[in-house]
């Protein structure tokens, strides 16, 4: 908050006063500048030639660095903003500093998001980054950047998601039992490593026996869980189960847990008191989904292994019937005028950037980066280069 506050992409006119011993104070910008200034004092001048190299160098540092010396990566990242040509060195200022906390705050959020999309073998720029919380509208675009995604989403009360959520969640009761047999055997005994998962699983032949006995399990499962949720007073018409199975490769202690059938469940009625067949045969299919599924992770599958089955689970879900929004009109008219033009800090240097209130925004209108939109919870920056339309319900979208 005090980076984004020094840098102008937080303004307090615009943010709501909750500091001080009363919590009624305003953002204190110039308190946070003194305090960024302090820091950059003590840092040696960076030298001018060394400018257009410093932003790599202070990336690569950030994404090495450990926790405690996040401050340290911090101050050489504000090298990539600070040198000015014309002179031997040029002294670092509290926006420099700034922007090497922003640099880092960027950095350790990107990590996490990898861990999840390329390391489990999803290509982040296939995707868009959904944001949530006060604070997300101010990195979202630069993290796109950095992971090479080229869409943003912002739900329009983002900044109060969690307590939207409360009231938009389902009504879940999750089930688990343990179920050891052999879910499908090899028709063949090779045991090369198979470049595909479609081979691999073209090769595995699904014990129909066990998938009833699974199938079996799951309705029980089923009617207890949903039983659960009948007795709290809801409608066994708007319950549906989703049925999984907790699969391995014999030999291996690797399980995933993988849907049975497509995905979309069944009614309760129907897991319950329907033909068996139907789970029997959603159970059958669980094999191909997991070795898809472990090749996509992995890398790899196993040939003439057997699948075994140790657990089968349920989840019973009542919808909570909140989540009807209203569709905005489409508009032909021009933007708004901009409540003020402030003066914003990027790594391009300082920038003139119009600032609009979400709530004058119209779906249809287009505002182009530099740009700051705010709202009563949040504040959304619209880096250079960014494009923010509003979607048929007020949510924010931006390209790049």
């Amino acid at each position: 908050t005090d980076a984004n506050a020094v840098l102008g992409r937080l303004l307090p006119e615009f943010f709501p006063s909750i500091f001080g011993p009363r919590e009624d104070q305003p953002l204190d910008v110039d308190g946070a500048r003194r305090a960024m200034q302090r820091l950059a004092d003590t840092l040696p001048p960076a030298p001018a030639a060394a400018a257009s190299a410093a932003t790599s160098a202070a990336a690569a540092t950030a994404d090495a660095a450990d926790a405690d010396a996040d401050a340290t990566v911090a101050a050489d990242a504000a090298a990539s903003s600070g040198p000015k040509p014309g002179s031997a060195t040029s002294t670092r200022s509290a926006e420099d500093v700034a922007l090497g906390f922003i640099r880092v705050a960027n950095e350790a959020m990107c990590r996490p998001i990898r861990a999840l999309t390329q390391m489990r073998g999803f290509d982040a720029s296939k995707h868009t980054l959904a944001c949530f919380g006060g604070a997300a509208g101010q990195h979202a675009c630069a993290i796109a950047r950095t992971l090479g995604m080229r869409r943003v989403f912002m739900q329009r009360f983002s900044g109060i998601l969690s307590a939207v959520g409360i009231g938009l969640a389902n009504i879940v009761e999750e089930a688990q039992e343990p179920f050891s047999a052999k879910l499908a055997l090899p028709k063949t005994t090779s045991a090369a490593a198979e470049p595909g998962a479609g081979a691999a699983s073209a090769e595995l032949s699904a014990c129909d026996d066990v998938a009833a006995a699974v199938a079996e399990r799951a309705r029980s499962l089923a009617a207890a869980a949903g039983a659960k949720l009948t007795s709290r007073g809801y409608a066994a018409s708007g319950i549906k189960v989703t049925v999984f199975a907790n699969v391995r490769y014999e030999g291996t202690d690797t399980a995933l847990m993988v849907p049975c059938g497509d995905g979309a469940g069944w009614l309760l009625s129907d897991a319950v008191d329907g033909p068996l067949g139907a789970l029997s045969a959603a159970v059958s299919a669980a094999p191909a989904t997991f070795v898809a599924q472990y090749f996509r992770e992995y890398g790899f599958t196993l040939s003439g292994r057997a699948l075994l089955v140790e657990d089968v689970r349920v989840r019973v879900v009542s919808a909570s019937g909140a989540g009807h929004r209203d569709i905005m009109e489409r508009t032909s008219e021009p933007l708004p005028a901009p409540l003020v033009v402030a003066s914003v800090v990027f790594a391009q240097g300082r920038l003139a950037t119009p600032v609009f209130k979400l709530a004058s925004l119209r779906r249809g209108q287009r505002v182009d980066g530099p740009a700051l939109l705010v709202d009563e919870t949040a504040t959304v920056l619209v880096e250079p280069g960014f494009r923010a339309r509003l979607s048929a319900h007020g949510d924010v979208v931006m390209k790049d």
